[in-house]
């Protein structure tokens, strides 16, 4: 039980508030000796009493809100992207900070953090573009040769990852590669999926003899091409292509023997 003191001072505490703020709201506000807070609320309430986030107008729609949201969300990552890219060019993978990066996107660094938990999945979303790119350029022939289908496969390769900007992150590309896909050899991406039918279609013709099934085949094949594009930067004078081509070469003459 309160001792009267206590309750004394809570009365004039009371009595001294509500004189102050206005007793029909200090009474909704005050209980049992406490002031209750507030929280306040992101945004702004719009019309029809609906509340919006701040900087979207109150007439927008949720669906146009979510939308402008996500259009906005996909800029800042694209500006982080090409800014880290920039960053990994000039002081190289390992000695970036993600404090350079953010600086040179020109957002806060708890951003980056947002959009990309560790520099790896900086070069994890380089991967995706680059196999979006590659494949929509690149398709296989129906009924080509196996050498000229791996041929125009490891071209496309060459040409995405051989600018400077790019080359000199393979080896790491290399790596996270690796990590995303397990190996490339038990887990299919959309590389293995494509060439899995080019395989096939090969063993069929006897363009290529191993008792290896068609999806560790042509998770063996994707692997052999990124170790090679992995390893170029110890062979900086020769071309992405013809590191490709050497590397392909040794591996079936491997399957055929």
């Amino acid at each position: 039980m309160a001792s009267p003191q206590f309750e004394i001072t809570t009365i004039i505490l009371r009595m001294t508030f509500e004189f102050a703020t206005g007793a029909a709201g200090a009474r909704r506000r005050f209980r049992g000796g406490k002031l209750q807070r507030r929280k306040k609320r992101r945004g702004t309430t719009g019309c029809h009493g609906r509340r919006v986030s701040a900087g979207v107008p109150a007439d927008v729609g949720s669906e146009s809100q979510d939308s402008m949201r996500n259009a906005a969300g996909q800029k800042k990552r694209q500006r982080l992207l090409d800014a880290a890219l920039r960053v990994f060019e000039e002081r190289g993978f390992t000695h970036s900070k993600i404090e350079d990066i953010a600086g040179a996107a020109e957002v806060a660094r708890t951003s980056f953090y947002f959009y990309f938990p560790t520099k790896d999945d900086v070069l994890a979303l380089l991967l995706e573009e680059a196999e979006t790119a590659i494949l929509a350029q690149w398709k296989p022939g129906p009924g080509a040769a196996l050498a000229e289908t791996l041929g125009s496969f490891e071209r496309q390769l060459a040409a995405y990852w051989g600018t400077p900007q790019r080359r000199h992150l393979l080896p790491e590309v290399f790596r996270v590669q690796v990590k995303r896909c397990d190996g490339f050899v038990t887990t299919r991406c959309a590389y293995i999926e494509l060439l899995m039918p080019v395989f096939a279609e090969a063993l069929r013709r006897g363009e290529v003899g191993t008792a290896l099934p068609v999806d560790r085949l042509a998770g063996t094949y994707v692997r052999t091409c990124f170790a090679a594009l992995g390893n170029s930067m110890s062979e900086k004078s020769q071309p992405l292509e013809a590191l490709l081509a050497r590397s392909t070469s040794l591996l079936l003459r491997g399957c055929a023997a």
